[in-house]
């Protein structure tokens, strides 16, 4: 399995990675407009801003329509421009008032955004890891598990 690189070696988009146990400050971008997110809503990881949107306009059931033929960029910058497209991202990001989950994040959902942080944010350069996608194909295998709120993809080794 794919292992980040020494402390000293890790990148990030600002040059750094938090370490793990920096990770519980750390929290991924919203799948919406990309600020931080706080925690899982209406069955994603989503903002403050987007969670609130999300809830107003799915009680709202009002009638909002785009001036750009529904084409506008959704970002932390953008989000309030468009209410038309940026409900269209929440929806096509898989928002739902459906995914409603009570509660605390479980482990196994902390453990599966950690594990994505992982392997979007750490260089694979360790030699015991897969390089290539085909090696990937050839040495692993994907498993889903699905349940109504969450949907959890494990990576597995197979045995050679």
């Amino acid at each position: 399995m794919p292992r980040c690189k020494s402390n000293n070696e890790r990148t990030f988009q600002n040059g750094k990675v938090p370490e793990t146990d920096d990770f519980k400050n750390w929290a991924p971008p919203c799948k919406v407009c990309g600020d931080k997110s706080s925690g899982v809503h209406y069955g994603q990881r989503t903002c403050e801003g987007c969670k609130g949107f999300f809830q107003r306009e799915e009680k709202s059931h009002s009638k909002i329509a785009c001036n750009a033929d529904g084409n506008c960029e959704v970002n932390i910058q953008t989000r309030n421009r468009c209410q038309f497209c940026r409900f269209k991202k929440c929806i096509a990001v898989g928002m739902s008032r459906s995914a409603v989950k009570y509660g605390r994040m479980t482990k196994r959902a902390r453990d599966a955004i950690y594990q994505e942080f992982k392997n979007e944010y750490c260089n694979n350069d360790d030699e015991s890891g897969p390089d290539t996608p085909n090696e990937i194909d050839n040495e692993s295998s994907f498993k889903v598990s699905l349940d109504p709120i969450h949907v959890v993809t494990t990576l597995t080794t197979t045995a050679q």
